[in-house]
């Protein structure tokens, strides 16, 4: 196999591995804003950033 050969094939599975990367990145982004939008369903609304303080509530 000669080096420009071995140079695609590593720069595929590069290239792979930063898509399944980006994926998780994504998911991660997204369990979190659905995480916020449950702290605003859920949060007493009698104060004026009940979202915020959910969110500390749920991480302390």
């Amino acid at each position: 196999m000669s080096t420009k050969d071995k140079l695609l094939v590593i720069r595929e599975a590069v290239e792979n591995r930063l898509k399944e990367v980006y994926k998780k990145d994504e998911f991660s982004k997204e369990a979190g804003l659905l995480e916020y939008i449950m702290c605003v369903i859920e949060a007493d609304d009698n104060t004026v950033d009940f979202a915020k303080e959910c969110l500390f509530k749920m991480y302390e």
